[in-house]
């Protein structure tokens, strides 16, 4: 028997069920198919993990947010979402699995994360002294508006074009939060 680091026995279960998502929801996966598959036992499941939708959510955290920090400034944000949205293309059994389970408010709230990690970074950029419930207004507003664009390519099977969501998502961003922010600045 071997044993593995903490974060390799992760990404081997990370590994697994994205494996067994390819043919199968997330609603109607077991721990027992799952540690199956990676060849673990499920205490070593429960070691790491509480359930499934833990280990889904540790592995958006571990496989996006991650990267995500350098496109936090207003020059470049649409990077960071086309990141997202690449993500998505290459992941894409995997998401809409997610999306169409339980686990479904999950990656709205993960994706809302995202996009908020990223508003935070523009808007400071813009006016790191901008009140904070008004900065909490902006990326409530925005955020969400970013995470719909998302979800509901989701709920369209990824149909349209990733250039189209993009344009659409820059045609209505570009200029709309450092209008909003000088528009209302108080401070």
């Amino acid at each position: 028997m071997f044993f593995l680091a903490k974060d390799q026995t992760k990404k081997l279960l990370a590994t697994s069920l994205k494996a067994i998502m390819l043919k199968k929801p997330l609603d109607k996966i077991t721990i027992q198919e799952l540690t199956e598959e990676a060849h673990v036992t499920r205490n070593t499941f429960y070691y790491h993990f509480s359930d499934i939708y833990q280990l889904v959510e540790w592995i958006y955290d571990h496989e996006i947010v991650n990267g995500l920090s350098e496109y936090q400034h207003l020059r470049n944000w649409h990077k960071g979402y086309e990141m997202l949205l690449n993500y998505v293309l290459a992941n894409k059994s995997f998401c809409l699995n997610t999306s169409r389970s339980l686990g479904r408010d999950l990656l709205e709230n993960f994706l809302f994360t995202v996009a908020s990690q990223m508003l935070v970074g523009v808007i400071d950029e813009i006016k790191p002294t901008l009140p904070e419930s008004l900065k909490q207004e902006i990326i409530h507003f925005y955020g969400w508006a970013l995470v719909a664009q998302i979800t509901q390519w989701l709920k369209n099977n990824l149909n349209e074009p990733k250039e189209d969501i993009l344009l659409r998502t820059e045609t209505m961003m570009n200029g709309a939060i450092l209008k909003c922010v000088k528009k209302n600045q108080t401070v």
